[in-house]
């Protein structure tokens, strides 16, 4: 059967293994699948997934931690902010296809170390807003942040950007450094800062198949399922 355990920072406060209503403004941790339906918007958080959502009068925060969690809307009554150690991507606008299956947009969020992807499976296209401006996100398509390290020299000529945490140092003894001397001056150590990288791609077809059998239901549609409450 499946867990979620709640938090409050660190300090676990509930745990519920049944339908009950929905705690906002604290982290969910999942064991195995949970389902989330609120007013405007259903959730689907895989297993080990972390999130929390909040509401506000003009903004719903989708907070997530690590892990993938599926989302279905069909309007945008107030803009939803996904959260994520990458940044704060907020959705200003969802456009739906005609012929959307119960006129709903579904899409996904996966958090991994150093890594955010925004896919919208099906249904239309979302609009959102980055740090480097507003992103079309269409149907079947991806939009990947990661963090990279740039390698400046003491010239000010940028190095290959490289995966953050990537790489390691050199070890001393393969290095031999030539003597001082009274005249020379060494030159500044080289310097590195992390930036943002943003990529437009498609979903893999193994992701588009996770997020469709994550809303279906005995052959299709959204689960009506409630949702959750910690243990008092």
């Amino acid at each position: 059967m499946g867990r979620v355990s709640v938090y409050k920072g660190d300090q676990k406060v509930g745990e519920f293994n049944e339908e009950a209503p929905f705690p906002e403004g604290f982290v969910l941790e999942c064991n195995k699948q949970c389902v989330v339906k609120l007013d405007d918007l259903y959730l689907v958080a895989a297993d080990k997934s972390m999130f929390s959502v909040t509401t506000k009068t003009y903004r719903r925060e989708l907070r997530i931690e690590e892990g993938t969690i599926y989302f279905a809307l069909r309007t945008l009554p107030r803009s939803l902010a996904i959260i994520t150690a990458e940044g704060d991507f907020t959705v200003h606008e969802v456009r739906l296809n005609a012929s959307s299956d119960g006129n709903f947009l579904k899409g996904y969020v996966s958090v991994k170390p150093a890594t955010t992807e925004i896919g919208v499976i099906e249904g239309g296209s979302l609009l959102v807003s980055t740090t480097e401006g507003e992103k079309l996100i269409k149907a079947g398509e991806r939009i990947t942040i990661a963090q990279v390290d740039l390698d400046i020299d003491d010239q000010g000529v940028e190095a290959p950007a490289k995966p953050k945490g990537a790489g390691a140092p050199a070890k001393s003894e393969d290095v031999t450094a030539p003597p001082p001397t009274e005249a020379s001056t060494a030159p500044p150590a080289a310097s590195g800062f992390s930036m943002m990288s943003f990529v437009i791609g498609s979903i893999s077809s193994a992701v588009l198949t996770a997020g469709i059998f994550a809303f279906s239901d005995n052959g299709g549609g959204i689960k009506e399922v409630s949702p959750f409450a910690p243990t008092q």
